[in-house]
This record gives structure tokens, C-alpha cells and sequence, in this order.
């Protein structure tokens, strides 16, 4: 039996024989390379767009689907095109040639990146150099070798022309396989954020006074009540430390909100999160490296119920409601996306194209250096206040909330002070344009007058039990290259990162102020609250004696 060619050179003689068919595979490679930062995200093995998609599926997928399809047409259409002349070819392919190793370490670099979500200056200062190759110099050295080209640079070039076409070539069957892949994901996240089927009680319960679990996300103990920022003004926050107990050595949880909530929900230590393409979540714990599904049924929120309690979580950022719709009697999320009123579910067709290319440009735009990328963000799908939107979306939402008496064991993750800044303490006004982490304390501080007056009204807040607390700290390390301003710098000291949450507890009308000085892990929090549900705390000295107890 005599042996034939190799398979890739049955693959490769099949598309040179067709000369579309070679563009368009081709293309398809490059396109696969030139917009993975954008795909590697969707497809990625932890999923984590898809898992904190608070949106409609269609407004994630569809702008990427556009830009890929749009990308590899155009490319098609330009490879082929330089079958008409030869030195087109050249113009086109030797600026393939300059330009294709900065776009492809770059694309992959961000499709790849620790962060499924960011991909912004955080990343991207890291690869300064790259960004300067690939706009700065690959256009000044491809119009110099087409200025300066010689015919004795011809057999060198369609050399690297034949190589890098046979690289794009196997690249565009990868890419017929991520096309595959991202269709699948798409379809397996069909359902990600249908209204979930809650729990409900099924025999009515004896009312209990509430419990009100507050999570202000990246709430400073230092910066609130240690080494506060001079002339900033926090009233309602010193009002609470005079009738309740706050922790001063608290040791976090972590340092990011998708790994820390759910470990505080559950009382175990997690030290990373993966989520299905369908949204489902899976931890690991510390010190194991087994994942697993997380259980709903292994949190405070069944504790609760257990108890008696009628249970309700409005929340930032983690899909709560996807997470834990058989132990929340009610439920509310969002992330930071607020999506654009053409993707609204009464949009007519052409809202939602204009609102796809919109975003589309908008997506495409975080590939381009910081200044064109600022210059896309104003006409793009995310009004410039989206955020200050998100957090009065879920203000308002945990206002509804509360107001519902039977609603006693209640959870409010609200995405104050964290960074970037929503709120100019100056003006007294949400801004458009970034501020420090200073200005969401002064903001945090009145959501605390809004909470205790709504409760007050109501005649709730002495009976009230309330948690307050920090995820984490302000986080100095990270904020320092992304959102910063001399506020932040003098605040912290020069971005001196201090970890320590805010951590305070009032107990049912508590009075007295008191501090614990003891260390305390915020882990302990589910154990905490059982303790307040079942009656083991119901004093500041029982709670003080059951701190050092967890010593």
C-alpha cells in the first residue's frame, strides 16, 4: 500500500486550488486572532461574562457575532482583492506581516486574561509596548518598507507570505472550531437570566423582627472610622457607632466580591469560582481541588428559613437569583450592565439592531488605545451615568424590599463606595465623570440616613438587627492604576492598602456604642447571623462574649 500525502497537504492544495475558498479561510484565521479578545471571554472555560450577565443573552452575543462575521468578511474581501494587482498585494500583506504579531499577543493576552470581565486599563497597562507596536510603529515601518522596497525583497517577502498564509490557514480551522464553541455557549445561556422560580412559604409564620444584612461593597474600617480623609463628613456612620458594635480587626473573606459573598453565604472558604455556560455556579474551596456545584441549600438563607425567617436579597454584581432561588422568597440582581432601551424585551427590530451595532462598535472600540477608546465610549450603548443608574436601580429595588414587613431576614449588597466614583460630595450630585473613592464614602453615608429613615418611618429601626459590613477593603493595589485622583492618593496614604472591611453590628434597640478590638474572620458571618436568628445574641455582651468564644 503506497502512502499518499499527508492529510494537511491534501487540506492546503484543496484551498490554493480555489482561490475564494483560500481567502476566505484565511480570513477566517485572522479574523479568529483579531477578535479573540472579544471571544476568548465567552468561550472561556469559567464563563464568568456569562455568569454576572444581569442582561439579555441577545445584547451579550449578538455585537460579538456581528463584529466576528463583519471582521471576517471584510478580510475575505481584502485578501482576495489582491489577487488584481501585485503591488496591492504587497501593501495589503506587508502590513498583515508588521502588524499580526502585536494584534495576536495582544488579542490573546486580553482573551485570556485572570479577568473575564475587565478588559480595560487594568490589563492593559501592562502591555504599553505591544499597543505601541501595534499603532505607533507597524504603520510608520509599513510605509517605510513600501517606500524603500527593493525587487530583491520580493523572494523574501511572498516566502513569509506563504508561511503566514499556512499558519492562518490551520488557524482558520481553529476558528471554524471557536465558531462552533461560541455557538454552543450562546445556546446553552439561552435561559441564563429567566424570572427563576423563588421559594415560598408554605405555611404562614409567626412575623419575627428583622434582620437586615447590609453589604456596602468595598467599605474601608480605616477610611470610615479609623484615618478618615480630613473634612469628610460622615454623620449617620459616627450616629451608628454611637448604638452599635464595631469590629476593628476584622479579617476579610478574600479580595474579590464573586468569590467572597458566596463564601460568607455559606460560611466556607472559597477560593475560586467557575461557572457552566448556562450561569450555574462551582467553587473550589481553599486548599482542595475538587470543584463542585455550590449547594443553595448549605447558606444562612436555608438557615433562615429554618428558623422561621421569610428571606429577600437584593444584589450587586453575583446573579443571586440564579444562585439561590430555592432559599430567597424574594429576589432582585444587577451587575454593572444596564442595558441600552433598544434591547428592551417591547424594542422594536430596528432599536435592537441600531442598539446591537451600537455595542458592537462600543465592544470593538477596547481593543483601540485608551484615548480612541474614550472617544467610542461617548456614542457607545452605556450612558456615561450607567453606574450612579445601577446603583439607584438597586436602591430603589431594596426600598421596595423593605418596605414588605414579612420580609424579615433580608440581604442588600449595594456597590457603594466601591470604585469608580458615581458621586461629587461637592455638588451633592451624581457625576458623569469619574471621582474618588472619598466621594462614594459621603455617598454611602447618606444611603446609610436613606436606610435608617425608610426604616424609621415605618417605626422598624430600633427593632431592627443590623449588619453592616465591607466585603473586603479599599483596595489600593488595584484602584491605583484604573481610578485615581490626588483624593485617593492622600486618602491612602500614597496607595497604602489596608484590608480591613468595615464591620458593624446594632442589635435590637442597642443604645450603646462599643468596639471589638478582637480579631474576628469574616468567614464567621453565616455563624454570626444564626447566632442572632436563634436568640444565642441578644445583648452586646452576649455578642461580645460569643466573638471571643469564636477565638
Amino acid at each position: 500500500m503506497t502512502s499518499g500525502p499527508a492529510w494537511w497537504r491534501k487540506y492546503l492544495n484543496t484551498i490554493r486550488q480555489s482561490l475564494w475558498l483560500r481567502s476566505v479561510v484565511i480570513a477566517l484565521g485572522l479574523s479568529n486572532i483579531a477578535t479573540y479578545w472579544m471571544t476568548g471571554a465567552l468561550i472561556s472555560s469559567h464563563h464568568l461574562m456569562v455568569y454576572h450577565w444581569s442582561g439579555s443573552v441577545f445584547a451579550l452575543f449578538a455585537p460579538v457575532w456581528l463584529n466576528l462575521i463583519a471582521i471576517w468578511i471584510a478580510v475575505a474581501v481584502l485578501l482576495h482583492s489582491t489577487l488584481l494587482s501585485r503591488i496591492w498585494r504587497r501593501v495589503v500583506w506587508v502590513g498583515i506581516l508588521v502588524a499580526l504579531p502585536a494584534l495576536a499577543v495582544i488579542s490573546f493576552k486580553l482573551g485570556s486574561g485572570n479577568s473575564d470581565i475587565v478588559l480595560g486599563p487594568g490589563i492593559q497597562s501592562h502591555i504599553h509596548f505591544l499597543y505601541l507596536w501595534l499603532y505607533g510603529i507597524s504603520p510608520l515601518l509599513w510605509i517605510g518598507l513600501l517606500i524603500c522596497w527593493r525587487p530583491q525583497l520580493d523572494q523574501y517577502f511572498e516566502r513569509a507570505v506563504r508561511f503566514v498564509e499556512v499558519v492562518l490557514m490551520f488557524s482558520g480551522v481553529a476558528g471554524a472550531a471557536l465558531l462552533a464553541q461560541l455557538a454552543w455557549c450562546n445556546w446553552m445561556a439561552i435561559g441564563l437570566n429567566n424570572q427563576p422560580a423563588l421559594h415560598v412559604q408554605s405555611t404562614a409564620q409567626a412575623a419575627k423582627p428583622r434582620i437586615l444584612w447590609l453589604v456596602m461593597d468595598e467599605l474601608s474600617y480605616q477610611q470610615v472610622y479609623e484615618q478618615r480623609f480630613p473634612g469628610l463628613a460622615l454623620p449617620k456612620f459616627d450616629r451608628l457607632a454611637k448604638e452599635s458594635a464595631v469590629f476593628t480587626q476584622v479579617i476579610p473573606a478574600g479580595q474579590n466580591t464573586d468569590r467572597i459573598i458566596p463564601a460568607l453565604i455559606s460560611g466556607r472558604p472559597i477560593a475560586d469560582i467557575r461557572s457552566s455556560a448556562a450561569g450555574e455556579l462551582w467553587a473550589r474551596e481553599q486548599g482542595s481541588n475538587e470543584w463542585r456545584a455550590y449547594d443553595q441549600h448549605d447558606t444562612v438563607f436555608q438557615d433562615a428559613l429554618k428558623e422561621g425567617y421569610s428571606t429577600g436579597l437584593v444584589g450587586w454584581w453575583n446573579p443571586y437569583c440564579r444562585t439561590l432561588p430555592a432559599v430567597l422568597d424574594h429576589c432582585y440582581w444587577t451587575a454593572w450592565f444596564m442595558e441600552h432601551k433598544g434591547f428592551a424585551e417591547n424594542a422594536t427590530l430596528g432599536m435592537k439592531l441600531k442598539a446591537t451595532v451600537l455595542r458592537a462598535i462600543y465592544e470593538l472600540a477596547k481593543m483601540l488605545p485608551n484615548r480612541a477608546n474614550d472617544w467610542i465610549d461617548t456614542i457607545g450603548t452605556d450612558d456615561k451615568l450607567h453606574v450612579a443608574q445601577t446603583y439607584l436601580d438597586l436602591s430603589g429595588q431594596a426600598d421596595k424590599l423593605l418596605s414588605d414587613s414579612s420580609a424579615n431576614f433580608v440581604m442588600v449588597h449595594i456597590p457603594i463606595p466601591h470604585p469608580m466614583g458615581i458621586y461629587n460630595r461637592v455638588t451633592g450630585q451624581f457625576s458623569a465623570e469619574s471621582t474618588s473613592y472619598i466621594d462614594n464614602l459621603a455617598l454611602s453615608d447618606l444611603y446609610l440616613a436613606h436606610l435608617r429613615s425608610e426604616l424609621e418611618a415605618r417605626g422598624e429601626w430600633d427593632s431592627t438587627t443590623l449588619v453592616l459590613m465591607g466585603d473586603h477593603g479599599w483596595r489600593t493595589h488595584i484602584w491605583k492604576d484604573q481610578s485615581w485622583d490626588e483624593t485617593d492618593e492622600a486618602a491612602s496614604h500614597g496607595g497604602k492598602f489596608d484590608s480591613r472591611p468595615g464591620y458593624i453590628v446594632k442589635l435590637p434597640n442597642q443604645k450603646t456604642g462599643m468596639r471589638i478590638n478582637e480579631p474576628f474572620h469574616a468567614l464567621e458571618t453565616r455563624a454570626l447571623l444564626d447566632a442572632l436568628m436563634n436568640g444565642q445574641i441578644k445583648t452586646e455582651t452576649d455578642l461580645e462574649a460569643w466573638v471571643k468564644s469564636r477565638q
